[in-house]
């Protein structure tokens, strides 16, 4: 087979080259240095690293490298040296390239090893060191989708040394990947192993401080409305992600093709006015969880040196049996297992703490690398080999450490769940930090299809108390009369628990026991709208009882639907059964408040009177119907507007 030539973008850079990358840092990052030297580390917080990798394939800029494939290989003369220190004999290098009974797996391993060493010597750690010294921070992320984790082609062969550099742990999630309920085929990986990767490599890198950065929303199409981006927000939250980095402004000429949706795209995005929500949601749940300690009990290797030698199963696949039951996972590379200590029949590494190590279903590990494996073993860590042992890459494993089935996993880490559930819903997320005087949980439903209604024990403080970031309130929760806690949670709600000592946490009033009235409001509405382009110019559509999607009455639709009516009596609440997107409630001239995801619900007790009053509710679609680009039209087209019942409640 003719190997085609290598990509273009693996012309910029050699990363097996310290003095290449140092080129790099000159041309690049000093002249910055040296105009802005006296704001580094004041107004310059720092530098971005966005995707750097191998590039070794001339394909697609997403196509996986895997070693052992007919492709450019990223080379030099010092590592062919090291390869074969044998100059004479070179004839093992046909192994990177052709299977040969088996013993090509010892060459692709040193291939991979070599490389990703070389990777995060020359390029990770030198960029770090350098902004280190410069007293500015290095982040970024890089092409971590999928085996690209631990392959080639874009990606950088090894997450964790890539990272190592770094002062935050960094992934992103673009291009429709994180989608809710999509937890299957391409999606399980996004739902079961992306943010945990940079979760894991946080708790586990000191230089890190258990910082976990996502670049998140870019990419979507235009059809990513601001009730997606909260769950996306959500969902990244509630596996261990506490920073980000929001994606993106663009200053180009409207509509900007490239990478969609921008988020004030010259004035004619009708969801910016309600951007600050989401934002200002974030940073306050952000805030809350950092500078505490992750609770997380269990560990799967990070199977990169499997994936070299050939035979391995993504990690993803026993995360999901994991947060399908509430346990939360961490991955673990063989690097920080070299630094582990053992303390009470637990691995620690960093900031983090497990109580067990599973390696799921790999074929090959060096034989030094099992030698690590059973010494832990013997130092009392609680290590597991699932569906098989692994054998050395020139002998066969006859160790010590037990071998399972994954059916008895659930059962095995059953002490390890960071809350138990009544009845079992694998849609529940739980994340749970420790903090000096209290626990702090983070709950999602990350179904948008179903709410749902669960008991929920966890570990038994004096005291309780919810904590809703998006409207920004505290509630006591309901509890039971066998001391769990009753939860009622809408499609992709999210809530904040904090654990701890009466005297730590806000005091509360009792809930009331008044039972309140619910009605269905069933008077005229008046409907209006202002297209996108012209958001302050309503044009009064029609006049209903029922409300239906808007989508279906003005063709290609995108802008601000007003909905005006009328009721008599004071009522405390105003609710939305379904509503598509962002939705800000007036009700007599007063703002009750914007709501961007379910629940729809306004407090609107200080704003009604006896008498007659109005109620105004504009909401804002995304601009997917206008233009129809093509990542919005990867995914149904949701409806626009309130559809269903408007309820009323009264004291």
């Amino acid at each position: 087979k003719k190997m085609g030539a290598a990509s273009k973008a693996s012309d910029y850079i050699s990363l097996l080259e310290k003095e290449s990358v140092k080129i790099l840092i000159d041309t690049v990052y000093e002249p910055h240095y040296r105009r802005y030297k006296d704001d580094f580390g004041e107004t310059f917080a720092g530098f971005f690293s966005d995707e750097p990798g191998f590039y070794n394939l001339s394909g697609q800029p997403y196509e996986l490298g895997k070693i052992g494939d007919l492709m450019p290989l990223p080379w030099t003369d010092r590592l062919r040296d090291q390869l074969c220190p044998d100059k004479g004999n070179k004839t093992k290098l046909v192994g990177l390239f052709h299977n040969c009974g088996g013993t090509e797996r010892e060459i692709r391993f040193s291939y991979m090893d070599m490389i990703t060493r070389m990777y995060e010597n020359n390029f990770s750690i030198q960029l770090g060191k350098w902004c280190e010294e410069r007293h500015v921070e290095y982040i970024g992320h890089v092409m971590e989708d999928g085996e690209l984790n631990s392959g080639l082609g874009p990606g950088t062969g090894h997450y964790f040394r890539a990272m190592s550099g770094q002062n935050m742990a960094g992934i992103d999630v673009v291009l429709n990947d994180l989608q809710p309920e999509r937890d299957y085929d391409s999606g399980e990986y996004y739902h079961y192993s992306l943010p945990v990767l940079a979760a894991s490599a946080a708790h586990q890198n000191p230089r890190m401080k258990g910082r976990a950065m996502c670049e998140i929303f870019g990419a979507f199409g235009w059809s990513e409305g601001l009730t997606l981006m909260r769950w996306m927000a959500d969902y990244m939250l509630v596996n261990g992600i506490n920073w980000f980095v929001p994606h993106a402004f663009s200053e180009k000429e409207f509509p900007d093709q490239d990478c969609p949706p921008h988020f004030y795209a010259h004035g004619n995005n009708p969801q910016y006015r309600h951007m600050h929500v989401l934002f200002n949601y974030m940073n306050r749940i952000c805030h809350l969880l950092n500078g505490g300690r992750a609770i997380v009990d269990t560990a799967i290797l990070f199977p990169a040196e499997g994936c070299w030698a050939g035979g391995y199963r993504p990690f993803g696949y026993l995360g999901k049996l994991c947060l399908q039951n509430q346990i939360p996972y961490e991955v673990l590379c063989l690097d920080y297992l070299r630094e582990a200590i053992v303390e009470q029949e637990r691995i620690i590494v960093g900031k983090a703490s497990y109580r067990f190590l599973l390696i799921d279903s790999i074929a090959y590990l060096p034989e030094e690398d099992i030698r690590l494996l059973e010494e832990l073993y013997r130092k009392g860590a609680h290590i597991f080999y699932v569906n098989g042992r692994p054998e050395g890459l020139t002998r066969i494993n006859e160790g010590n450490i037990p071998v399972i089935e994954e059916k008895e996993i659930p059962a095995l880490l059953d002490e390890s769940r960071n809350c138990r559930i009544f009845p079992h819903n694998k849609w529940l997320r739980c994340y749970k930090y420790v903090f000096p005087d209290l626990c702090v949980y983070m709950f999602m439903n990350s179904s948008m299809v179903n709410a749902l209604d669960v008991a929920v024990k966890v570990e038994e403080e004096e005291a309780y108390i919810c904590y809703s970031g998006v409207e920004n309130i505290w509630s006591l929760p309901k509890r039971n009369e066998d001391k769990s806690l009753q939860f009622h949670m809408e499609k992709g709600e999210s809530f904040l628990l904090l654990a701890g000592r009466k005297k730590d946490l806000p005091e509360l009033p009792e809930i009331s026991g008044t039972e309140k009235i619910r009605k269905i409001f069933d008077g005229e509405i008046r409907i209006s709208t202002a297209d996108y382009n012209s958001q302050e110019c309503f044009r009064l559509l029609m006049t209903v009882k029922k409300l239906e999607d808007i989508s279906k009455s003005i063709l290609n639709f995108s802008g601000i639907i007003r909905y005006e009516m009328e009721f008599v009596g004071k009522a405390c609440r105003l609710e939305l059964e379904r509503c598509y997107e962002a939705a800000e409630v007036f009700i007599n001239g007063h703002s009750a408040g914007v709501r961007i995801g379910y629940p729809y619900s306004y407090n609107i007790s200080d704003f009604t009177i006896d008498g007659l009053n109005e109620i105004r509710i504009e909401v804002t679609t995304t601009l997917a119907n206008a233009f129809m680009d093509p990542r919005s039209m990867e995914r149904p087209v949701e409806p626009e507007g309130i559809l269903g019942n408007i309820y009323l409640l009264f004291e």
